[in-house]
């Protein structure tokens, strides 16, 4: 190529490249920016926490938007959160099925994490950050453990909140029905609260925690059999439903009178309705520390500390005082708060509670008959429901005709109703009662085995049903 046709060429080729500059100064220059200075590793996206908890959306919401918004999950590089709310019954699978693999599990009561350390899914919560952190928390409140060591003295699980169990009523649909007045777990079997459309409402023990533990104080209060016989007529005076929530609304729209109920679900109820009142049974509760804690499956170790040191943080814990929640924390220090300071009203609840030493009660007890118990109240209580409240009803009617001259015939067929049945034991062939001991040598099978735990709980439903019809056929009327 001759000089003045590589001159040429060199003219055009300046020309395009000025034509690209004066039309797309800004892409261009863009582009040969980063074609000239490659650009280093992109930086880290943000962690998205993973939280296996049996808490309600609005605590979800409470606490995401507060944490968020805090140093604590700036600095952990923490930018979103996401809940997962398995029931307790399906936590273990949920853990370790790959779509779950939580980083943080909080709420649901201690021997649902008791199970989970049982299991093998939680981690220590050593080193010197958590180790400070959990310092905060008492490790007793009115009788109550609020952590959890194992064997070589490391914690495994921290109270993030504490609970009370008892009763919501519903004054005026209590008057409206001109009921007894309750104040003990034994008032809610009274032949008095019996109604054709039911004064109380209980939770399906698989459904809810909360409940479970409640028929669980009730066990261990009264005894087993007696436990038993309590539930069972207080099942007689009511209607099931299928989680706590369900129960609590009954109570609020005044389906019923009374219903069975956590805490702050009672004060929530006060605060939203003047004519609620939560009731702590005399005599009949414990106060409960909700757990939080590391399970095996975390993927974000340094994230997860930053999240339960927020919630164990005064600002963390005054989060549980707001209107939308109404729980207890386990840190007085939440009172002292702006948010703690304009709640007085919980402030006396808070001081009422720790200063109640409830009945006693073994965790590890119930850890060793939990899933029997469970599925037992759900085979005879809810699944014989109707047989139950037929055979109830006909009875507490013959009664209230002549309550002194057949108490004791009353007293003899309402424990006949109350007892706990007898099946042939699927894999065994043997007969057993549902006794405490059978329950615990059960418990397993009933966690594991699909095809035992429906056959067993189909028989314990026949039975229930049987029984409950052998008293309605003997009540005359």
């Amino acid at each position: 190529m001759s000089d003045v046709a590589q001159t040429s060429s060199r003219k055009k080729l300046y020309a395009i490249v000025a034509i690209v500059i004066i039309v797309g100064a800004s892409g261009a220059v863009a582009g040969w920016w980063i074609l000239t200075h490659p650009p280093g590793p992109p930086p880290e996206q943000g962690i998205t926490l993973k939280i296996i908890t049996r808490h309600d959306t609005a605590i979800w919401n409470v606490f995401r938007d507060s944490f968020l918004a805090s140093d604590l999950a700036a600095d952990a590089n923490v930018v979103a959160l996401d809940f997962i709310s398995p029931l307790a019954p399906q936590w273990q699978d949920v853990i370790l099925n790959p779509a779950g693999l939580p980083d943080v599990a909080w709420g649901g009561g201690p021997t649902l994490f008791d199970e989970l350390i049982s299991a093998g899914l939680l981690v220590k919560m050593n080193g010197t950050y958590m180790e400070d952190v959990i310092a905060r928390v008492p490790d007793e409140i009115a009788g109550a453990d609020m952590k959890r060591n194992d064997t070589d003295g490391d914690i495994l699980w921290c109270a993030a909140a504490i609970s009370s169990f008892g009763f919501t009523v519903n004054n005026q649909t209590w008057a409206a029905k001109s009921l007894p007045w309750p104040s003990a777990w034994e008032n809610l079997t009274s032949p008095g609260f019996y109604h054709p459309t039911a004064t109380i409402a209980m939770g399906n023990a698989p459904a809810t925690t909360s409940n479970t533990r409640i028929y669980e104080i009730i066990a261990q209060k009264f005894g087993w059999d007696l436990g038993w016989d309590t539930i069972v007529r207080m099942g007689g005076n009511s209607k099931i439903y299928g989680g706590s929530v369900q129960t609590q609304t009954a109570v609020e729209t005044g389906e019923v009178a009374v219903g069975m109920t956590i805490d702050f679900y009672g004060y929530t109820s006060m605060y939203k309705y003047s004519f609620c009142q939560y009731v702590v049974p005399q005599n009949g509760s414990i106060v409960n520390g909700d757990p939080i804690a590391i399970p095996v499956t975390c993927q974000h170790r340094e994230a997860a500390e930053a999240f339960i040191d927020f919630v164990l943080s005064p600002e963390g814990q005054s989060q549980w005082l707001r209107t939308t929640i109404n729980r207890m924390p386990v840190m007085e220090e939440a009172f002292d708060t702006p948010i703690g300071e304009t709640r007085d009203d919980l402030y006396t609840f808070y001081n009422a509670t720790i200063e109640n030493i409830g009945i006693p009660f073994d965790d590890n007890l119930v850890l060793s008959y939990e899933w029997s118990f469970i599925h037992y109240f759900e085979s005879v209580i809810t699944n014989a429901h109707s047989a139950l409240r037929s055979a109830w009803g006909k009875l507490v009617n013959w009664y209230l005709v002549d309550p002194v001259g057949r108490q004791a015939q009353f007293d003899t067929w309402a424990a006949q109703l109350g007892a706990t049945v007898t099946i042939t034991d699927p894999y065994t062939l043997t007969a057993e009662k549902f006794t405490e001991a059978y329950a615990q040598s059960i418990n397993m099978l009933i966690r594991g085995d699909d095809v035992f735990r429906e056959s067993i709980k189909s028989l314990w439903t026949s039975a229930a049903i049987a029984q409950y019809n052998t008293v309605e056929i003997a009540v005359p009327g």
